[in-house]
């Protein structure tokens, strides 16, 4: 096959399946594993595709995620190019995801066992976070502008790791106030913002009108996570319970 992924997830999934023989084409997101930087590069995974290499790279399958543009979808049409999207919004998600992506390189056995160390992993640090004193409420940021509160597998990562979740699994990230989080009154804010890496700002969340009121802020628990480990549902996705565990951890010792 040759296979255009269009998200960073689906190339992380494809190299974990060791199909990655099947990528004609990436984003210039798609840094992981760094293998992946060195393929051909399509544009984003949400717009500005270059199609004139995308047709260049003769791909007999795109695969997407999530949000797929109309110029995108109007290109595939016109060129006759199967589009498959894979949009998990929970842990089981992804791991159907990894089924049906295992299903289409021929690489069934191989999605099993991703599936499986994945599940493990997770088991483990669920174990872990059962010996802490204190299981803190956390707020995940997902975005800053507006504050999107995390959801989709977020909050199974932030119970797996100990903690208790504003919002709740199996529906998509969504715009939040200062009303809902000051009733929940966060022990812990995480911030995980889209694109930023760990480079998500601390000093503005604090500074944001009346969120000094909450007890996260209070208490200088705010922290930054690189967004690739909360926001891809990719075979890493039990890093994410892992980092957070480990701010779970700092938080109750400091």
């Amino acid at each position: 096959m040759r296979i255009i992924s269009l998200a960073p997830s689906n190339t992380e999934i494809l190299f974990a399946l060791g199909a990655q023989s099947s990528l004609a084409g990436v984003t210039h997101l798609c840094d992981f594993p760094p293998a992946a930087k060195k393929l051909p590069k399509i544009g984003s995974w949400t717009s500005s595709h270059d199609f004139s290499t995308m047709e260049k790279l003769k791909p007999n399958l795109l695969l997407a995620s999530m949000y797929v543009p109309p110029a995108l979808e109007k290109w595939a049409a016109e060129k006759s190019i199967p589009l498959l999207s894979v949009c998990p919004t929970s842990l089981e998600g992804i791991y159907k995801s990894i089924e049906k992506i295992g299903s289409i390189v021929q690489k069934e056995e191989d999605a099993k066992t991703v599936i499986s160390e994945m599940k493990a992993k997770l088991a483990q640090i669920k174990s872990a976070s059962s010996g802490f004193p204190s299981h803190p409420k956390i707020y995940c940021e997902e975005f800053n502008s507006p504050p999107f509160a995390s959801a989709n597998w977020v909050p199974e990562l932030v119970q797996t790791a100990g903690g208790i979740p504003f919002s709740r699994a199996g529906i998509f990230s969504y715009p939040t106030n200062l009303l809902e989080l000051s009733s929940f009154n966060p022990d812990l804010i995480v911030l995980h913002w889209c694109g930023f890496g760990e480079r998500s700002d601390i000093p503005s969340v604090a500074k944001r009108s009346g969120w000094g009121s909450l007890a996260a802020v209070q208490n200088n628990k705010i922290f930054s996570l690189d967004d690739t480990f909360l926001n891809r549902p990719s075979p890493r996705i039990w890093m994410g319970a892992q980092k957070l565990q480990e701010k779970i951890r700092h938080s109750i010792e400091n």
